[in-house]
């Protein structure tokens, strides 16, 4: 009966022992999953996870993985088109993916709105160049009229000139 007790005291301290292992086992990587997914919904993208089990927490970090990468992909793209690159391709990943469609949305709209932009700029510059030269006109025809003035006050200081001297009969 002791080598009974024994044994089953033994075989009991062995399953708290390998039920503590196997609840580790599970719940580290389980936590790791649920702080790298709490990182991510504050918008953290420069994650790793670093769990590579074969069951089905290892297919939850795989699908963690794919959604941070998919972010960081979505990031740089963002950031390309912020900089004026509407050349970059936007993934779409599925049908589904609303951010991806958003995204291309955005950039086809960007880019109309810049290229609205360049037409008005050349339209204004154009505009610009008409004024000027319709202003150099204007500062030649006024130029010339005050020579031509000044040609003619001239003139009528020189006859007035004239006209005093006739008057008094010096010649």
């Amino acid at each position: 009966v002791r080598v009974v007790v024994i044994f089953g005291f033994l075989a009991l301290l062995l399953g708290i022992f390998f039920s503590i292992i196997i609840y580790r086992s599970l719940t580290k990587p389980i936590f790791r999953i649920a702080n790298a997914a709490s990182a991510l919904s504050r918008g953290d993208v420069n994650l790793t996870i670093d769990v590579n089990s074969k069951n089905e927490i290892g297919v939850l970090a795989n699908s963690i993985r794919e959604i941070i990468n998919s972010l960081k992909d979505k990031s740089e793209t963002a950031q390309k088109i912020a900089n004026g690159d509407y050349s970059t391709t936007v993934n779409v990943l599925s049908d589904d993916d609303l951010l991806g469609k958003s995204m291309i949305v955005m950039k086809d709209a960007l880019e109309k709105r810049e290229e609205d932009l360049r037409i008005i700029n050349k339209e204004l510059e154009s505009k610009v160049e008409e004024r000027t030269k319709e202003l150099q006109n204007s500062l030649e025809a006024e130029s010339d009229l005050n020579n031509r003035l000044t040609g003619l006050n001239v003139a009528l200081n020189l006859s007035a000139i004239v006209a005093t001297t006739d008057l008094k009969g010096n010649i």
